[in-house]
């Protein structure tokens, strides 16, 4: 315990360390934060809304209300024409907003050629040329109440439709190509609803209220924020932590001394993850305890382990992984270069995530699949109840593999210490005898 101890007193010393929490805590108050206080108010405010409901989460639906909102349906019929009408209204002013792999959008704009390009996919799915079509959306627009927003126009009747589901998702896909992101995906995702009943907005609510206990949905859109933070830059501290043996030239003394590899490398590998961990235990407090005292002082059900629980299962995992990657890397390099290996592996699982959310259906950025971490953006319960098989192999398995490359890290240690495994003074034989055959 006081080897434990004092690795953690001399992880919590380190700048990078330092550096670490600030990204946490900033990364928490620019993205992660205000949700939860956002439905309390709306909760409170809920006599002044009208249809409050639709807002707030923890609002009970009355019976006999025209609108309980709506819930995606993928029905091609309805999101092929509004897709295209969409499509050609930022054709028209040769404005794109398209989104990257985080969910971020940007303006794009098309020379001459790339945009004579897209009205060839429009004309390939409709059969009419892009002006023509605007016309068509134009005109219909106009025709609509003032208060009509776009999302709520049905455009099937003025724009044909000349290609299959399939075909046009394909057709989308090149979109996507020729502006260089995000676009035509979301095109064929978040474009088609139906309106949720009674009955369906009442069971989203009691399941809202009994099995998340208000504060489960929140845990999860924390874990998801935080998540990214977690995967990017958690590996900077343990790699800079292992460094300090080098520049100090303390290998020699530890190797000599009678502890264990065994207890030194899960010592500091329990205590890198330990360190790492505290950060988001701590901030996961505010938002716990505000929505705690909510549910108490209006008599809710609620789960005040909800944040710790979500953390320790879908934040610990990916902590863990980072850790162990850097601990194999440098023990093994003696250098920085688990750095590059563990964010280039993090950037990646955050792009082929992003691009694979962005294709579930659902209009929120949820992915799980095997990456490093879990994206769950949404309060939505119903589809991770649906996946949480997927989760806990995920979670598992990454559990698996850092312990395993702890064990390999524990052998690779010892030879080490026996002198029986050096890469760097292997390599610097290699290019020394090149040089001088040279």
């Amino acid at each position: 315990m006081n080897l434990f101890l004092k690795e953690c007193k001399a992880i919590g010393k380190s700048i990078i360390f330092l550096v670490f929490v600030c990204a946490v805590v900033l990364f928490y108050t620019s993205q992660a934060s205000g949700t939860e206080e956002m439905h309390v108010r709306q909760y409170y405010e809920k006599d002044k809304t009208e249809n409050a409901f639709l807002y707030c989460p923890f609002i009970e639906p009355p019976e006999g209300a025209e609108n309980y909102g709506a819930k995606y349906a993928e029905i091609p019929e309805k999101i092929m024409p509004k897709a295209v009408s969409s499509l050609v209204v930022d054709w028209q002013s040769n404005k794109y907003t398209v989104y990257n792999a985080f969910g971020l959008g940007r303006q794009s704009k098309l020379d001459d050629e790339k945009k004579a390009e897209i009205a060839q996919i429009v004309f390939d799915v409709t059969g009419i040329e892009a002006e023509k079509i605007y016309s068509l959306t134009y005109d219909k627009m106009m025709a609509y109440p003032d208060n009509t927003i776009f999302n709520d126009m049905d455009f099937a009747d003025v724009i044909p439709i000349a290609v299959t589901y399939d075909e046009y998702k394909e057709k989308m896909r090149q979109v996507d190509k020729i502006l260089g992101g995000i676009y035509g995906a979301t095109k064929f995702q978040s474009n088609s609803s139906v309106p949720m009943t009674y009955e369906e907005k009442l069971e989203e609510y009691n399941g809202f209220m009994s099995y998340d206990r208000i504060t489960g949905a929140y845990a999860r859109l924390f874990c998801d924020y935080m998540g990214i933070v977690a995967a990017l830059f958690s590996v900077f501290v343990p790699v800079a932590f292992l460094m300090r043996d080098k520049r100090a030239k303390a290998n020699e003394l530890i190797f000599s001394r009678d502890i264990s590899s065994k207890k030194l490398i899960l010592v500091r590998y329990a205590a890198m993850v330990f360190m790492m961990l505290m950060p988001f235990i701590v901030l996961s407090s505010f938002p716990s305890v505000y929505l705690i005292a909510f549910a108490f002082k209006n008599n809710m059900p609620v789960d005040i382990f909800a944040f710790l629980k979500y953390i320790v299962a879908w934040i610990l995992p990916t902590l863990m992984t980072t850790a162990a990657v850097a601990l194999i890397i440098t023990t093994i390099t003696d250098g920085p270069l688990a750095l590059a290996v563990q964010f280039i592996w993090s950037f990646i699982s955050l792009t082929l995530g992003g691009f694979a959310a962005y294709n579930n259906g659902t209009g929120d950025l949820i992915y799980y699949g095997m990456n490093l971490l879990i994206r769950h953006n949404s309060l939505n319960l119903q589809f991770y109840k649906e996946n949480l098989t997927q989760i806990a192999l995920n979670r598992i398995f990454y559990t698996t593999l850092s312990l395993a490359l702890v064990v390999l890290t524990i052998y690779i240690y010892e030879q080490k210490r026996k002198g029986e495994f050096d890469v760097r003074g292997s390599l610097r034989k290699v290019f020394g005898n090149r040089k001088k055959a040279d």
